[in-house]
């Protein structure tokens, strides 16, 4: 009799260890995924969406001016559009206010981007 009083006390053990063991082992899967939650939110905050400064190219058509062009492709980052112009001039060393129809033009802008993805963007800054 003895011995199957000690069986059931080993058997009513191994049931405790396993719960235990379960409980420790879904406390540590627990851990484990709030610790990736958030570390993914700090990722998110490391990764913040940012304006980079571009350049596209366009050929100019009869009637168009260096302030026509600059009412259409200037961003909030230019405060005065005489400003911008002056970029779009000096980024094209033009040294007057006189375009020709049929020539291209290089108009920097700045377009929304997302910081992870940016690293084949040039940066004219």
């Amino acid at each position: 009799m003895n011995k199957r009083v000690r069986n059931i006390n080993v058997k009513k053990l191994d049931k405790l260890n396993l719960t235990k063991l379960l409980l420790v082992v879904l406390s540590i899967s627990i851990f484990v995924l709030l610790v990736f939650y958030f570390n993914s939110i700090n990722v998110s905050a490391d990764n913040p969406v940012t304006r980079k400064k571009q350049v596209t190219s366009l050929i100019i058509e009869k009637g168009d001016t260096l302030w026509s062009i600059a009412q259409e492709y200037r961003t909030e980052e230019y405060d005065d559009i005489n400003e911008y112009i002056d970029e779009i001039k000096a980024s094209n060393g033009l040294f007057t206010d006189t375009i020709h129809e049929g020539n291209y033009i290089i108009i920097p802008y700045y377009k929304t981007v997302d910081a992870s993805s940016d690293s084949n963007l040039i940066d004219y800054n």
